[in-house]
């Protein structure tokens, strides 16, 4: 019987290869993976590789179509050759899925849109900053522009009871090359990621309020370049040795020099994060390979525990989006490795990392005794 179904599973191969037609993949991935599962079980690698062999090279003969399907099948294809540890063919299929994903990038239109907006309705939010003071009107202003996570959790839930079908379909998102970097299943299984990919829809399509606005409490002299390097430099975040990179920032920012700002204040806000959570108690170390001890990152320093008890779940969502999340900006990542773009550091994001280091300026020595008392 077990011989028969052998045999059944080899003939059905043959014949669905000798018929070149992509859409017959899926049938033939499924009898490769019978095959291969049943030598793997017999220990026969020879056999076992032949047959993945043949899965790829029925693929092959269709890999210069540009579709986005063509690149799920060649992943697929890449788990099974990991899967039963074929690291060579692994790598390979990996390198593939690279040069199909560009390939389907350059076959996409871009789109765009205009968004007109009354003046007056921003001369009004211009008019609802002013405090009595300079600095509390800049206080009041930064506050309005921190994310408001419970609104943007009532628009997600809007969004699938009004178009209850998207809740079965699940977004990939893709970096510049084409190259899926992360998945999110639409279901509530996977709110966080629904959670962060919202509130960067969101910081990309309203970063110009936070333009407009700073752009006014600049011309009504509210704020200036000195006044903004006095302002952050007071929070014990930034120690004295960090003021002059500081400045070079803040002198960047204002004199649009977007690439230059992102690369000074960024790493200053990571070490502003990593003194916040030493002065409120928490673990800044982590042991390394080299039986030695390294500083925590920023990704791990949104997930430590003191820094969470002392600010908002938005603040720490927002700055894990704005810096580390892949299904986020991630321009700490994308920055520190080497994969931002030159388009990608533009004055939207450098607006956003702007506010994050004005956040952390608002930081004083009594919050902090405050936190600890």
């Amino acid at each position: 019987m077990r011989r028969k179904l052998l045999c059944g599973l080899k003939q059905s191969l043959r014949k669905n290869i000798s018929k070149p037609c992509i859409t017959r993949f899926r049938v033939i991935e499924f009898i490769a993976s019978r095959l291969a599962y049943y030598y793997k079980f017999k220990s026969k690698k020879m056999e076992l590789e032949s047959v993945l062999l043949k899965l790829e090279s029925y693929l092959n003969a269709y890999i210069h179509i540009p579709d986005i399907h063509l690149s799920n099948q060649i992943e697929e294809i890449y788990k099974m050759f990991k899967h039963y540890g074929f690291k060579k063919h692994a790598y390979r299929m990996l390198r593939l899925l690279k040069e199909k994903s560009s390939l389907i990038m350059d076959s996409m239109v871009q789109q765009s849109y205009e968004m007109k907006i009354d003046n007056s309705q921003l001369e009004l939010l211009f008019d609802k900053l002013l405090k009595e003071t300079n600095e509390k009107t800049l206080h009041n202003f930064i506050l309005s522009f921190v994310p408001d996570l419970n609104r943007i959790e009532e628009r997600i839930s809007d969004k699938a009871n009004r178009f209850f079908l998207s809740r079965y379909f699940g977004k990939s998102i893709v970096d510049q090359n084409g190259v899926r970097v992360a998945s999110i299943d639409n279901s509530n299984r996977d709110s966080e990621g629904n959670l962060i990919r919202e509130l960067y829809q969101e910081s990309t399509l309203f970063g110009f309020h936070f333009r407009y606005l700073l752009s006014r409490m600049y011309e009504e002299e509210i704020i200036t370049k000195e006044s903004i390097f006095e302002f952050v430099t007071k929070s014990p975040l930034f120690s004295n040795g960090r003021q002059t990179l500081i400045e070079k920032g803040i002198n960047a920012y204002f004199d649009g020099n977007w690439d230059m700002f992102l690369h000074y204040i960024i790493p200053q806000i990571e070490n502003g994060l990593l003194n916040f959570v030493e002065f409120l108690g928490g673990n800044i170390l982590d042991e390394n390979k080299y039986d030695g001890y390294s500083y925590k990152t920023m990704g791990a320093l949104t997930y430590d525990e003191s820094l969470r008890e002392c600010l908002s779940n938005d603040i720490i969502v927002y700055f894990r989006t704005l810096f580390t999340d892949i299904r986020g900006f991630n321009i700490r990542n994308k920055i520190c490795h080497g994969l931002a773009e030159a388009g990608e550091m533009n004055s939207n994001i450098s607006d956003r990392v702007f506010h994050s280091l004005l956040f952390l300026g608002m930081i004083r020595d009594e919050y902090i005794e405050q936190m600890l008392s």
